[in-house]
């Protein structure tokens, strides 16, 4: 939910567009809040090859990610403390 959930408003090769309701906004941000850094670490470190994640696993690797989740959190959890919805945008 936190990237690619929610309602897809459009998904094709070039993009994806997502909404997150307000309330689905404070669910991301409470379940976020429970993410410790050595339990990410885990995370990493035991599945994302597993998973098919195609970077080198390194510690800087691992800062790297942590940092960008850490972001993410903030993020969700200011936008549930304005009672703001989420639209969530990416392309390549």
């Amino acid at each position: 939910m936190t990237i690619l959930g929610g309602r897809q408003l459009h998904r094709a090769d070039e993009y994806t567009v997502a909404y997150v309701t307000k309330d689905q906004v404070s669910e991301v941000a409470g379940a976020l809040l429970g993410i410790t850094k050595d339990w990410f670490k885990d995370q990493y470190y035991g599945k994302l090859k597993v998973g098919g994640y195609e970077m080198e696993l390194s510690d800087d690797d691992f800062e790297y990610s942590w940092q960008y989740f850490d972001d993410i959190r903030n993020f969700y959890i200011g936008a549930k403390k304005r009672r703001f919805a989420v639209l969530f945008t990416v392309d390549q």
